[in-house]
């Protein structure tokens, strides 16, 4: 008998992920209260030097983009700096948030794996003087698609 003819089949492309915020694992202790979901401005805030953590499922292998939506406020003519990393594995070490309205931050991320993640993302320049100025940093949006 003829062989059995081989059917390929592409394997389905990843669509874009949004990440959800209200699920942000944030630092615990004396700081805690500086780190949190704005339910009313649908953001996250970090009013103080540290990190959150989101969790993130990648449906399959690949590179991908990471976009960031972020904003800040300005103090004292500095604007908010921040990193990202994968699960501990920083991609980006120091962006710059160069608006006080949300814009958008990509940020490539080569060789991840499919299955359950973590993305952090770190506020690193926190500035602060009583009465003059206060550094914060927002995280308005998450999401993740395959890199072009």
């Amino acid at each position: 008998p003829a062989p059995a003819p081989v059917v390929a089949v592409a394997a389905p492309t990843p669509t874009p992920v949004t990440v959800e915020l209200k699920d942000l694992m944030g630092p615990t202790g004396d700081g805690a209260a500086n780190f949190g979901y704005d339910e009313g401005n649908s953001r996250i805030f970090m009013y103080s030097n540290g990190a959150v953590g989101l969790p993130l499922k990648i449906a399959a292998d690949g590179d991908y983009e990471l976009t960031i939506s972020a904003a800040c406020d300005e103090a004292d003519g500095t604007k908010a700096k921040f990193s990202v990393s994968l699960d501990e594995q920083v991609v980006a070490a120091e962006v710059t948030c160069t608006d006080t309205a949300p814009k958008d931050y990509v940020v490539k991320v080569p060789g991840a794996k499919a299955g359950a993640h973590k993305v952090s993302i770190a506020f690193l320049n926190d500035s602060y003087k009583e009465g003059a100025y206060d550094l914060n940093f927002f995280v308005h949006g998450v999401t993740l698609k395959p890199a072009k």
